[in-house]
C-alpha cells in the first residue's frame, strides 16, 4: 500500500472510531466477513442498485444520510423500520433492513406506501391521518383560548389563552362588548330650539341663528341649534369612541317609512314619513322572525347589531348621523320596476319619467316628525333582544349560523360564554312623554314596558321574575322598587317578561336621557319613572353644550366586564 493510501486509511479509521457505531443486523455475527464480492451486488427488493460500503469508515462509509450495514456491507437509506412525507406530500416507508450476507439483504430502502384517499400524510410524524381543518388557521379552542391547525390539517396545536376581558370569536380573542340600543326620539318636538328666545322666527330678517339648508338643518360643527341635532352630534361623538368604552351599539327609531314621492327633501322628514307602529302592528303581546315584525324590523331597528364579532357596523352608524341625505334623482342601472307588488326594501317605489322604480336611498339620515311613541318603541326593542341579539339555544351548525355577535355553535346551539355578564341596554334620548298610552294600566305603557325588559311584570314565584328581581305580592320588584313606586300591571297572556329559546332569563336595562329637564311640565317626572321600572339611570340635560351631553354619555354607557366566561 503506498504511504498516501495508508495515511488517508488510518485517519478514516480514526474518524470512525469517534463518529457512527457499527450497524449489524441481529440475526447475524459481526464477525461474519470483511469483504464484499462487488460482483455479487445486485439491486435491493425495490429494484434500488446496491452500494458496498465498508463499516469500518463509520458515517463516512456511505454518501448523504445513507448508513453502511455491517452485515450486508452496503450502504441503506434506514437501520430500523421509518416512515415519512416526500416533497410531494406522499407517504413512504422504509423497512429496517434483513440481511443474510454481505451483499444480500430486504428492506432497508425506501418505497412508496400512499395513504388512503381521504387521508393526508402528516409531515410530524410520517402517518396517514384524516383531515380536520385547514392547515396554519387559528381558531376557537373552548370560549378563552385560540390553537392552530398543524401543518398537515390533521391536529390542533399551540393553545393559547385569552387575556383578562376578552373571549375568542371566530379564531381570535377579542374584548367583550355589552350591548345597548339607542333609542331617538324622533318626534316632531326633537327640532325645539336649544334656546327659543334667540332664534328668529323669520331666517330673512336675522341670519345669525338661522338654520342651514337642507340637508344639513343645523348650525356650524360644534353649534347645535335643536335638541335633535344636539344628540345626533353627541351620540356620534360618543360613537367614534365605542371600541375604547367596551361597548357595541345598534340605533332605533320611531317607525318610519321610505315617502313614495319624488322630491325635494326637507329639514324635518327628508325622505321619510312617520307610521307611528311598524308595518303590521296589530298590538300583540308577542312576535316571531317570520311575522309583520321580522319583514319590517327596519322600520324602527334601522341599524342593527353586527351579526359577528368579525364585522362593524360602525361606518354605518356614522351614516345616519352625519347630517348628509342624498336620494339617487334617477334610478341605478339595474334598479328593479316596483309595479305589480314588488317590494323595494326601505327605498322608495316612486314614479319617475313615468315608470315605477325603487329608488335607491344613497345616504340615509335619521331625521324626526311625527308623535312619541316610548311604549311601543320599547316593546320593539325587547322583541328585537330577543329574537336577534339574544339567541342562546337556537340551532345552529357553524357559528356564523347564530348571527349575533358573541355566540358560538356548541353540539348544535348557539351560546354566549358571557351571558351572564354581558350587560344589555336601551337608552333612550326623549323630550317629551308617552303619546299613545298614557295609563300605566295599559300593557304597551313605556314604565311597564321598561320594567318588563328589566325585571318581568306578574310572579307567582322569584323564579317567574328576571334580573335579580324579588316577587312581591305577585309583582317583580327590582332593587330600590316597592309596589308603590313602579307599575303594577301583569299580563295574562304569559308575556310578561323576556326569555331566550333555550328558555333562560333576559333582562335590559332602560336608561333615559331626559332632554326636557327643567321644562316644568312634568315630563322629567315621567321618563325619570321610566328609567326606575326599567332599572337604568336618568341623565337629565339640563344645559345645552355638547361636551356636556357627550360627558354624561360616557359615563352611562361605560362598562368593564370582570367575570369569568363559561367554558363548554
Amino acid at each position: 500500500m503506498s504511504p498516501t493510501r495508508l495515511l488517508l486509511t488510518s485517519a478514516l479509521l480514526l474518524l470512525a472510531a469517534c463518529e457512527t457505531p457499527l450497524v449489524v443486523s441481529p440475526d447475524v455475527s459481526p464477525d461474519a466477513g470483511s469483504d464484499v464480492d462487488t460482483a455479487a451486488l445486485d439491486v435491493a427488493d425495490g429494484g434500488v442498485p446496491l452500494v458496498a460500503c465498508d463499516p469500518a469508515f463509520g458515517s463516512l462509509a456511505c454518501l448523504g444520510d445513507q448508513r453502511c450495514e455491517a452485515t450486508a456491507r452496503v450502504c441503506v437509506d434506514c437501520v430500523f423500520d421509518m416512515a415519512r412525507c416526500n416533497a410531494d406530500g406522499e407517504r413512504e416507508i422504509c423497512p429496517k433492513p434483513n440481511a443474510t450476507a454481505p451483499g444480500q439483504l430486504s428492506g432497508g430502502f425506501w418505497q412508496p406506501d400512499p395513504c388512503a384517499t381521504l387521508d393526508v400524510c402528516n409531515p410530524a410524524s410520517g402517518a396517514c391521518e384524516t383531515p380536520i381543518c385547514t392547515p396554519g388557521v387559528q381558531s376557537c379552542k373552548g370560549a378563552v383560548h385560540t390553537h392552530v391547525c398543524n401543518e398537515a390539517g390533521t391536529a390542533y396545536v399551540g393553545e393559547v389563552p385569552c387575556s383578562s376581558g376578552k373571549a375568542c370569536y371566530e379564531g381570535e380573542c377579542q374584548r367583550v362588548r355589552q350591548n345597548v340600543l339607542v333609542v331617538f326620539d324622533t318626534s316632531s318636538s326633537m327640532h325645539t330650539p336649544l334656546d327659543p328666545a334667540s332664534f328668529p322666527p323669520e331666517c330673512e330678517t336675522s341670519a345669525i341663528n338661522c338654520l342651514d339648508d337642507f340637508p344639513v338643518c343645523d348650525g356650524p360643527p360644534g353649534e347645535p341649534r335643536t335638541l335633535f341635532s344636539l344628540s345626533k352630534r353627541a351620540f356620534a361623538e360618543v360613537l367614534a369612541q365605542s371600541k375604547d368604552l367596551g361597548v357595541q351599539y345598534a340605533l332605533q327609531r320611531f317607525p318610519q317609512v321610505e315617502l313614495t314621492t319624488y322630491g325635494a327633501g326637507n329639514c324635518h322628514t327628508g325622505w321619510y314619513k312617520h307610521v307611528g307602529t311598524m308595518t303590521g302592528d296589530a298590538g300583540e303581546h308577542d312576535t316571531s322572525k317570520a311575522s309583520w315584525f321580522g319583514k319590517n324590523l327596519g322600520e324602527a331597528i334601522f341599524v342593527p347589531f353586527p351579526r359577528r364579532a368579525s364585522l362593524s357596523n360602525a361606518a354605518e352608524l356614522q351614516r345616519w348621523l352625519d347630517f348628509q341625505e342624498t336620494r339617487d334623482p334617477v334610478p341605478a342601472p339595474g334598479t328593479p320596476s316596483c309595479s305589480g307588488g314588488i317590494q323595494c326594501g326601505l327605498n322608495a317605489c316612486v314614479v319617475v319619467d313615468g315608470q315605477e322604480v325603487c329608488v335607491l336611498h344613497d345616504n340615509p339620515e335619521l331625521r324626526a316628525a311625527g308623535q312619541t311613541p316610548l311604549g311601543k318603541s320599547l316593546f320593539y326593542a325587547g322583541e328585537y333582544f330577543r329574537r336577534f341579539v339574544l339567541v342562546d339555544g337556537k340551532p345552529c351548525g357553524v357559528s356564523s349560523d347564530c348571527e349575533s355577535t358573541g355566540y358560538v355553535c356548541v353540539e348544535g346551539a348557539c351560546r354566549d360564554p358571557f351571558r351572564h355578564c354581558r350587560d344589555n341596554f336601551v337608552v333612550l334620548f326623549t323630550d317629551g312623554g308617552e303619546s299613545d298610552f298614557q295609563s300605566e294600566a295599559d300593557f304597551f305603557n313605556p314604565a311597564v314596558q321598561a320594567k318588563r325588559l328589566a325585571f318581568g311584570l306578574g310572579c307567582a314565584t322569584t323564579a317567574d321574575c328576571r334580573g335579580g328581581a324579588s316577587c312581591v305580592q305577585g309583582i317583580c320588584l327590582g332593587p330600590n322598587q316597592t309596589v308603590q313606586n313602579v307599575p303594577g300591571t301583569v299580563d295574562l297572556d304569559g308575556h310578561g317578561a323576556l326569555s331566550r329559546p333555550d328558555g333562560s332569563e333576559v333582562s335590559i336595562r332602560t336608561s333615559v336621557v331626559n332632554l326636557a329637564a327643567g321644562d316644568g311640565g312634568g315630563v322629567f317626572p315621567q321618563n325619570a319613572r321610566i328609567a326606575l321600572a326599567g332599572g337604568g339611570q336618568t341623565v337629565p340635560v339640563t344645559v345645552t353644550d355638547l361636551a356636556s351631553l357627550e360627558t354624561a354619555l360616557k359615563k352611562l354607557l361605560q362598562v368593564d366586564p370582570k367575570c369569568k366566561p363559561e367554558e363548554f
